[in-house]
């Protein structure tokens, strides 16, 4: 479908809603026993397309922060009309966060404030040169607007985006009229295909979909800098996208544009759909470690390991020691780290944690010392897997049962049992690693 019909298809009716709160050669020789068959090719697979392992995770995401929510006053472009946004009222950061963990709604309310939802207050500049109040409503976002854009008549108000969840939400865009009333409330599924979506930037909270949005069109439209979906590139081009604000309309400009840009999504839907058969077939086989030191290959056989373990019981993390010379990835501070701050508040994200490295000696080691510097017993909740030798494996095992760690060894000379049959189709939120480091996945060897 062209761009021009893919608009016409992705919008409805405007629909009018009340202001209510959206609330991988074969086995190595080094392990001992025979080859498994097939198995070289298999592992070269999972390098090339499971690199960062097989959670519901984006493929690219960057740090981000967020200061608090401020109230702020938004002129209009004539200086006509004022616009002034006061967020709901928070308990600070932390209760905002615990309580969006734990499901409690209205998150991190400040409860000596009775104020419920951010409120708008609209203003026009009258000849005596006072304010004079318009409208007061409250707004449909959880604590407040990220962008506010008010029209020279005051006859619109368009927010975009909520405090530390851009992209997220049925409330992305929303126009209102007047009196304050909803025109219409935008999700970005409701403005661009879903397979489009899953292929946006975004960082650790948000999907960072837009660039600066504008009114054009004399007012009659709001312009919005759409992201296209270019995971491979740390700057992202944009294309434009157009609401039509009398009624919610939204429109694809630049046809030419938007016909790259979605070709470029369905691209990565089908690499992804291909990583998913990949995945597929290489969890039906027996797993072994990789015959070489690559960290890119420890990695992805790390994660595919845990989660043949876990089997979705536990929550795992992992960490891999890379070998001297080799690519990076954690080092013996970040392990020691992890073991020495086991237990403080936020320290991990998991109690359960896997360790792998080419060189299990050097491992076993640095887990050695660090879980010999913990005092007995201070470590009762914790689960430290180790892949490596049984004799490295008994040193390691004495020392975390000392600090009061459940332990488990990993023999990775004995292959890992096919894992738990996947669906045909990926969970809609899965995403494999791109850009493929090496190129596309390729079927594997006959």
């Amino acid at each position: 479908a062209t761009a021009a019909a893919w608009a016409c298809a992705s919008t409805s009716d405007p629909q009018a809603s009340g202001n209510t709160k959206k609330a991988a050669s074969g086995r190595p020789s080094s392990f001992g026993g025979p080859p498994v068959p097939g198995y070289a090719p298999f592992m070269n697979k999972l390098v090339v397309t499971l690199l960062m392992g097989f959670a519901l995770l984006p493929a690219v995401s960057l740090a981000d922060s967020w200061f608090p929510a401020q109230t702020e006053t938004i002129l209009s472009a004539n200086g006509k009309f004022r616009v002034t946004v006061v967020p709901r009222p928070l308990d600070g950061a932390l209760a905002y966060f615990s309580d969006k963990v734990d499901g409690v709604e209205p998150a991190g309310q400040d409860h000596g404030d009775a104020q419920r939802s951010p409120i708008a207050r609209v203003e026009r500049l009258a000849d005596s040169g006072e304010w004079e109040f318009v409208w007061q409503m409250p707004l449909v976002n959880d604590v407040a607007p990220v962008v506010v854009l008010l029209v020279d008549d005051g006859s619109r108000l368009v927010t975009f985006d909520n405090w530390h969840s851009k992209g997220y939400g049925d409330d992305a865009v929303v126009i209102y009229d007047r009196q304050g009333e909803v025109v219409r409330k935008l999700s970005l599924e409701q403005m661009l295909p879903a397979d489009y979506v899953r292929y946006l930037p975004r960082s650790v909270s948000s999907l960072q979909w837009r660039g600066t949005p504008a009114l054009v069109d004399g007012d009659r439209m709001v312009e919005i800098p759409v992201a296209q979906p270019r995971p491979d590139r740390k700057e992202w081009p944009t294309v434009p996208l157009r609401i039509r604000l009398s009624d919610g309309q939204v429109m694809a400009t630049a046809p030419r544009e938007w016909w790259g840009a979605l070709a470029r999504a369905g691209q990565l839907e089908a690499e992804r759909r291909d990583a998913w058969v990949a995945l597929r077939e290489l969890r039906a086989t027996p797993l072994l470690p990789p015959d070489s030191a690559d960290t890119r290959e420890w990695r992805v056989y790390l994660f595919e390991l845990r989660d043949r373990i876990q089997a979705d019981k536990e929550r795992m993390g992992g960490m891999l020691l890379a070998a001297p010379g080799e690519e990076r990835h954690h080092d013996a501070d970040e392990i020691s780290e992890w073991i020495a701050s086991h237990g403080e508040t936020f320290a991990s994200q998991a109690d359960s944690f896997i360790f792998a490295s080419p060189t299990s000696d050097r491992l076993a080691e640095i887990l050695v010392e660090a879980l010999q510097s913990r005092e007995p017993a201070s470590m009762t909740s914790a689960h430290i897997l180790f892949v490596g030798t049984p004799v490295e494996g008994e040193r390691v095992g004495q020392a975390a049962r000392r600090a009061g760690a459940r332990f488990t060894l990993v023999d990775p000379s004995i292959p890992m049992p096919p894992g738990q049959p996947l669906p045909a189709d990926p969970d809609p939120r899965w995403m494999a690693p791109l850009p493929w480091p090496w190129g596309p996945p390729k079927p594997p060897a006959e």
